[in-house]
């Protein structure tokens, strides 16, 4: 499903990551805004409005839990979906406390996302019917 409307802020330190998966995200119709600071992602998301929000959990200076809490702080916002190399059980339970819709273990597989991708454009259609 090509989801050309969806606007996805990409947050991870991981340049290499950042870099392919944004290209995955683009090459199915995304607009894609990658950062790897999680106070310019925060005030990326301020600035204008993002549909999904792909964030790294485990980041110097803020956590993906964190900056998942500042942006529900604010109302709903977008759908957030975690990433993660930690395979500890309580850290997905605080990213889920703290209002993410999912974690996804890395090697992140591309179709997971995509699927997240498309959940936000039913939720588009949903609200438009």
């Amino acid at each position: 499903m090509l989801a050309s409307s969806v606007r996805v802020l990409l947050l991870d330190d991981n340049e290499a990551f950042s870099e392919t998966l944004g290209l995955i995200l683009k090459a199915h119709g995304c607009d894609v805004v990658a950062c790897g600071d999680p106070e310019d992602a925060l005030c990326r998301c301020r600035e204008r409005p993002f549909d999904l929000v792909l964030l790294d959990l485990c980041m110097p200076r803020m956590d993906g839990v964190e900056v998942t809490r500042r942006l529900r702080s604010a109302g709903e916002g977008p759908r957030v979906v975690m990433t993660t190399g930690c395979m500890d059980p309580r850290i997905e339970t605080d990213a889920l406390s703290a209002g993410a819709h999912c974690v996804l273990h890395k090697p992140v597989d591309p179709r997971d996302i995509l699927r997240e991708v498309d959940a936000v454009r039913q939720q588009e259609w949903q609200a438009a019917a």
